[in-house]
């Protein structure tokens, strides 16, 4: 059985995260989405609502299973007995950094094998940040993230509002 794993944040989960997810799960008999829970990192969501997101979104009774880990990756693939791992590019900025955590990650598992998939072009610029951010000032995230997310990220962005310039002379 060939079995892959798709780490990420997912923070919020977005169009470009579940294209990589269902082209894998053409290609793989499995595959393990985990949602990193980075403790040095400020996330917009906690690490269960991420995997709630994710469980929810991917096919249920596919081939798709979701975790929360907050440890090295290689240390879940080395538990899970699985020797690859997919990471998606969108650009050159992406793969440089993803080319030097494979590497670090063949030092620490020589084992692991990273696969790198290309998203696909109309998701070339969705970034997790990006997508808070326009949502943050009620911009249109339809075309972004899944309406779930959408309606996940306005309600978690509800009691934030956005900061407006005052009018000249408005005494406020």
């Amino acid at each position: 059985m060939l079995k892959v794993v798709f780490p990420g944040s997912f923070d919020p989960p977005t169009l470009g995260h579940l294209n990589i997810i269902e082209r894998a799960c053409a290609i793989f008999d499995e595959v393990f989405v985990v949602v990193a829970e980075n403790r040095q990192k400020n996330y917009l969501f906690s690490a269960p609502e991420r995997l709630e997101m994710m469980e929810k979104l991917v096919k249920p009774g596919g081939n798709v299973r979701c975790f929360v880990w907050d440890s090295l990756i290689v240390d879940f693939l080395k538990r899970e007995n699985i020797r690859l791992l997919i990471r998606g590019i969108r650009g050159m900025d992406d793969f440089s950094h993803e080319f030097e955590l494979s590497i670090m990650n063949k030092a620490l598992y020589p084992d692991v094998e990273t696969l790198f998939m290309t998203t696909d072009p109309k998701y070339i610029v969705l970034r997790s940040s990006s997508i808070k951010e326009l949502a943050h000032y009620r911009g249109d995230i339809s075309l972004m993230v899944p309406p779930l997310v959408a309606d996940i990220l306005k309600k978690k962005l509800a009691g934030l509002e956005p900061k407006t310039a005052k009018e000249p002379g408005s005494g406020a």
